[in-house]
């Protein structure tokens, strides 16, 4: 997979992916260090709509569980469909 040029600049470029991708469910604990991780981030915009793009069914991205990913494609659709 390319990298796109705004990686470059995320705040969790070179950490641990395994961060982002825990091997049980999501927990408190792991959604409050992501969403640490990813406030402030200079591309957090890019990376959701990388992640909405590039729909993966697991993981975090731009802070968001893959289950809170898709809840916002699923509003977006129906707001589309009004």
């Amino acid at each position: 997979m390319k990298l796109n040029d705004w990686t470059a600049d995320a705040k969790c470029k070179g950490m641990d992916t395994n961060i982002f991708f825990p091997l049980k469910g999501s927990s408190h604990k792991v959604d409050e260090m992501v969403r640490n991780i990813c406030h402030g981030c200079p591309v957090l915009e890019q990376c959701l709509d990388d992640a909405l793009s590039t729909y993966h069914q697991i993981g975090y991205r731009a802070g968001l569980s893959a289950k809170q990913r898709r809840s916002m494609l699923l509003r977006q659709k129906r707001e589309s469909a009004a």
